[in-house]
This record gives structure tokens, C-alpha cells and sequence, in this order.
């Protein structure tokens, strides 16, 4: 069995040694090809492979001990292929360790996705945390909240722009609607139920749209009283996506944009993170009973 010339990969920055018998296609900018979707590229060449073989996937699975589903699920991308599946197929297929060297790129995938965006992300997640130490989370901001962060952010074409704002920030709150919605964990601080961002209006209307939201399945809405002071966290707010079939992804934002965390171990520092803030914060009542409190304020 030959493998394609082309093999797409997710960094050109592997180790030498993962990449033997990799070649690269030049692109016409004399570049080498980039293609990110490496689990696509594995079930492709494993179906292309197979079939050269004249196996079936029953007949392959019982050379590999796996069952006809578990190879069909890889080649049609449906799942991982573990690593003693990719080595199984060299020794079935005389593929001459070429999926056991494209195995750790597929691994490295799967904690990679590839999205364009934290907010293509967020439609697809399992769940979603978030913890915000200065605004209310953007999925449960109410359209005058909006139009008051917006009109401090300084944009010379505000008023074209403040439709389009609220009309996307109302569009991605439909994820947190119907049976399918993801689990969403909101952590804020205090102070956020305290700054009087738009006037007593906004401010009403914006606690108590959180109780509201609070009150539905798969909501959880978590404070961090004042009484706390300094804990990890203050300095940022951090969001953390659950993707089906994949870990965690991170997302941190600063005045300079937002940026996709994908490295592991950089995820499990946002998690730890994002754990150590949960555990300064009330319960969900008490909680909601602060932002009663708090909301009599707002009267």
C-alpha cells in the first residue's frame, strides 16, 4: 500500500521523527500546503487504504480486534482512532508505520479543533463556564446592557453599529434555549451586580433578567461577594468550552481581542483557574437572593 503524496497536517512544527514519510505537496506560492482537518485526513486514508486492500471493514476490524462499527466510526470521522487502532492498521494493511506516524498529529488534533471562532465554538459546546469579573456575561446580557457598554466603547459609527451589536449578542443567546442547550455555569463578581452600567433602568432590567435566566434548566448563575477581596481570577475574565468528542477549550479576552486557548496544558491552568473562582462563590440561591438584594439598589 502506497501512501498519497499529499499529507496535510496540523503545525509543520512536529518532530522530524513524526513526520518520516510525510511528504508535502507544494501550493503554487511554493508553500507548503496547510489542511487542518488532520481526523479527516486520517478516515480518508484509511478508507483509501483499505479498499486498495480489497477489505472490507468487518474484515479489517477482525485483523485489528475491533468490530466493523468501530472502523467505520473512524472513516467517517465519528471517532478517534486510538493509538494501538492506527498501529493495527500498519501491520494489517503493510502501510509500513505510516498511520502509527500519523497518530500523534490525530491526538494532537483532537485537542486542536479547528474553529474560526470562540463563537462558532460556543454553538456546538456540551457546556460552557464563564466567569466574568467586570460585565455581566454576554449571554445574559439584556439589550439595554448592551447599548450601554457600547456607547462607552468609543465607536465613531455607534449608531449603525449598536442594532447589528444587540441583534448578534441576541442571537447567541438562542444556544441557551430548547432541550439541547448546553449546561452554562456563570460566575461574576459582585461588583458587576453593583456598577451602574446604562442608569438604575438598565440596571434593573438586567438583574432582573438574571434571576429569570437563573431560574431555567442547566443555568447555573454563581456570585463572588465583596466580602471575598483578591482571588484568583480578579484579573480577567476566562470562558471554558466542552466540544463532543473533545476537551476543553479556553477563552480569554482583553482590550486587545479575545484568543482561543488550545494547548492542554494552558486549558488545565484556565480550568484550575476557573475551579478556584467557583469555590469563592455563593451558592446559586444564595446568589440569587444577593442580586434581590442587590437589585432593590436599582428600584
Amino acid at each position: 500500500m502506497q501512501p498519497a503524496d499529499l499529507r496535510p497536517v496540523l503545525h509543520l512544527d512536529h518532530p522530524p521523527e513524526l513526520l518520516k514519510g510525510v511528504r508535502f505537496r507544494p501550493s503554487s506560492g511554493g508553500q507548503h500546503s496547510h489542511v487542518v482537518d488532520t481526523l479527516a485526513f486520517f478516515a480518508a486514508e484509511l478508507r483509501r487504504l483499505r479498499e486498495e486492500a480489497g477489505l472490507t471493514q468487518e474484515q479489517l476490524g477482525t485483523l485489528i480486534n475491533y468490530s466493523s462499527a468501530q472502523v467505520s466510526a473512524v472513516e467517517n470521522i465519528r471517532r478517534n482512532p486510538k493509538k494501538d487502532f492506527a498501529e493495527g492498521c500498519d501491520q494489517a494493511l503493510q502501510t509500513d508505520g505510516y498511520f502509527g506516524r500519523l497518530w500523534p498529529l490525530v491526538r494532537r488534533a483532537v485537542h486542536r479543533p479547528a474553529v474560526r471562532s470562540y463563537f462558532e465554538a460556543e454553538r456546538v459546546a456540551t457546556s460552557i463556564k464563564n466567569f466574568e469579573p467586570f460585565n455581566v456575561p454576554g449571554l445574559l446580557q439584556t439589550p439595554g446592557y448592551v447599548q450601554a457598554l457600547m456607547q462607552v466603547a468609543g465607536l465613531e459609527d455607534f449608531d449603525d453599529r449598536v442594532e447589528a451589536k444587540i441583534s448578534e449578542r441576541l442571537d447567541r443567546q438562542t444556544i441557551l434555549q430548547g432541550k439541547t442547550s448546553p449546561g452554562f455555569f456563570a460566575v461574576v463578581d459582585e461588583a458587576v451586580l453593583q456598577r451602574p452600567v446604562g442608569g438604575k433602568a438598565v440596571m434593573r432590567e438586567q438583574l432582573e433578567h438574571l434571576i429569570k435566566m437563573a431560574a431555567r434548566p442547566r443555568i447555573i448563575i454563581q456570585v463572588v461577594p465583596a466580602t471575598v477581596g483578591a482571588y484568583p481570577g480578579v484579573n480577567g475574565p476566562v470562558a471554558l468550552l466542552s466540544l463532543p468528542g473533545l476537551s476543553e477549550v479556553g477563552y480569554i479576552e482583553n482590550v486587545l481581542g479575545g484568543q482561543i486557548i488550545d494547548v492542554p496544558d494552558d486549558v488545565a491552568k484556565l480550568a484550575y483557574t476557573f475551579d478556584t473562582v467557583r469555590a469563592e462563590a455563593l451558592s446559586q440561591k444564595s446568589s440569587i437572593d444577593l442580586i434581590r438584594r442587590v437589585l432593590e439598589k436599582w428600584a
